[in-house]
């Protein structure tokens, strides 16, 4: 097992480790410095972002996602129905759907770059992240989901409050841009993950998830303000 390896899983619960893994950690001092970070991480982590959701979101986000699916299917009855313009109204919804690039990039981030990003993080301050949150007006509360990591790291020209979450739906990452602006939503899927940026009152956030639940689920929370 390599260092690359040994961190991923131990993001993925840094509480258990294979005996392969620990025979690393034990003769790469590198590596059991980034295990007991996580552990230690994990706790305080926990404590600092105990924020509890609204009263009342959890169905609300049931009632939206159940309102989207209905508005999604009234809009292609309607469509269908004006035979006229289904050329017009086709080449409307293709561009409507094309990649945002900052959405895209996202993705490229997680699959090309994540790894390594963690693996020359510099410690994390949990603390600084319940700051930059409070600034940019969203919310990270418990029931989000566990949190793995924490760290800062390059993304666009600017730095990213990289978090990664493991989520009933599977795991997400998410960038705090406070630094960074957009104008409005934007969302793209490849390489197997769903991904969204979005404005925030303070520069935007990216969310990378699994699945297209996963980041609706995730959008209704942290922009529950």
């Amino acid at each position: 097992m390599n260092c690359l390896e040994l961190r991923r899983d131990i993001l993925a619960n840094p509480a258990s480790a294979s005996e392969e893994g620990l025979r690393h950690a034990d003769s790469c001092p590198s590596c059991a410095v980034f295990r007991a970070r996580a552990l230690a991480l994990e706790t305080e982590i926990a404590d600092l972002l105990a924020v509890p959701a609204p009263d009342g979101m959890e169905d609300r986000i049931l009632a939206a996602t159940v309102a989207g699916r209905r508005d999604s299917r009234r809009r292609f009855l309607a469509m269908a129905a004006s035979i006229a313009g289904v050329a017009f109204v086709g080449a409307g919804a293709y561009f409507a759907t094309q990649d945002d690039p900052d959405a895209l990039a996202g993705i490229n981030f997680v699959v090309e770059e994540e790894a390594n990003a963690i693996l020359t993080a510099k410690p994390a301050n949990p603390a600084d992240l319940v700051r930059v949150t409070h600034l940019m007006n969203l919310t990270l509360p418990s029931q989000l989901g566990e949190v793995r990591y924490i760290g800062t790291c390059p993304f666009q020209g600017t730095i990213a409050h990289h978090l990664i979450v493991t989520t009933p739906q599977g795991k997400a990452t998410l960038l705090l841009l406070p630094d960074k602006s957009v104008d409005q939503r934007g969302v793209a899927s490849a390489r197997g993950l769903r991904s969204l940026v979005k404005p925030a009152r303070r520069g935007s956030a990216a969310v990378i998830a699994e699945s297209s639940r996963g980041l609706e689920r995730i959008e209704q929370m942290v922009w529950s303000s």
